[in-house]
C-alpha cells in the first residue's frame, strides 16, 4: 500500500505588480504550512518523496511543511515541476504517473486549485468514508491536505481506485 499526500499551497499574498507564479506566502499561510507539516508528522505521514509546482508559493509551502515534518533531519529532495503549476486533473495524474519515484511509498504532491480539488475527488471516485473528509470535494482551501491509500505502482495510478483516508483544512487545527 502506498500513501499519497495531496496538498494545496498555503495562503498566498497578492502584492500589486507581482506575477502570479512569483507570489509568496502571507504570514497566515506560513503558519498554516508549518502547522500542517506538524500535523502530518504527528500522524506518522512522512513523505519519502515530494513533487512540487515551481510557483514560489508552493515552494515556500514545501519548505515550511518540510521543516515541521523533518525537524531533526534533511527532508527528501523535492522535485519541482513546471507541469504542476495550475495543472488540470489530467495533468496532475500524468505528472504523478510519470514523475513519482517508483520506490516511493509515501509521496507528497503540492499544487494549486482548481485542478487539485477536481483531482482529489476523481482519485477516489468521490467516495469518502467519513463525512468530514468529503469536504475535500466541496472546497479544497489553501493549505488543505488529503491523504490517500493507493494500491499498485505510481505509474498505474487510476482515478476512482484510491481510498481517501483523511482530509484536513488548516482551520481544523485552530
Amino acid at each position: 500500500m502506498r500513501r499519497l499526500l495531496l496538498m494545496r499551497h498555503a495562503k498566498s499574498a497578492w502584492p500589486p505588480g507581482v506575477e502570479d507564479s512569483e507570489r509568496g506566502l502571507e504570514p497566515r499561510g506560513r503558519a498554516a504550512a508549518a502547522a500542517v507539516g506538524a500535523w502530518l508528522r504527528a500522524r506518522g505521514e512522512i513523505p519519502d518523496a515530494a513533487l512540487v509546482s515551481t510557483a514560489r508559493r508552493t515552494r515556500e509551502t514545501w519548505d515550511l511543511a518540510a521543516r515541521s515534518l523533518f525537524p531533526e533531519q534533511e527532508p527528501p529532495q523535492a522535485r519541482f515541476l513546471d507541469r504542476l503549476y495550475l495543472a488540470s486533473p489530467e495533468e496532475i495524474l500524468a505528472a504523478l504517473r510519470e514523475e513519482a519515484p517508483p520506490e516511493s511509498r509515501t509521496l507528497l504532491a503540492l499544487g494549486h486549485n482548481d485542478g487539485l480539488q477536481s483531482f482529489a475527488e476523481a482519485l477516489c471516485g468521490g467516495r469518502a468514508e467519513r463525512p468530514a473528509d468529503a469536504r475535500a470535494f466541496e472546497k479544497f482551501p489553501t493549505g488543505a491536505v488529503a491523504l490517500y491509500e493507493i494500491r499498485g505502482d505510481w505509474a498505474d495510478l487510476t482515478p476512482g481506485e484510491a481510498r481517501l483516508a483523511a482530509y484536513l483544512q488548516p482551520r481544523d487545527l485552530a
